[in-house]
């Protein structure tokens, strides 16, 4: 799992996003990623995403990620973490 700061430009503003990246390193049956930021659940992806992108953080400030993944007999994954700057 890889993470990094991005930003748009419109004009005379700029928004800073959160961008992570990441994928199932073994064939198995998900059926869910949950996504949290600093240990809050912030979203669930289907298992066929390979990205997530956090809109609105302020620039330059850390943030940890965690993604676990859901199998489909309710059980989860270790976590795996990273921080944002």
């Amino acid at each position: 799992m890889t993470g990094k700061q991005k930003n748009n430009k419109f004009l005379t503003e700029t928004e800073y996003f959160n961008e992570l990246k990441f994928h199932l390193v073994a064939p198995v049956e998900a059926s869910a990623f949950h996504i949290y930021r600093n240990g809050v659940l912030v979203a669930e992806l289907p298992p066929t995403a390979t990205k997530y992108i956090d809109h609105n953080q302020k620039r330059k400030k850390a943030v940890e990620y965690t993604v676990e993944v859901l199998f489909a007999d309710g059980t989860t994954s270790q976590p795996q973490s990273v921080v944002v700057q």
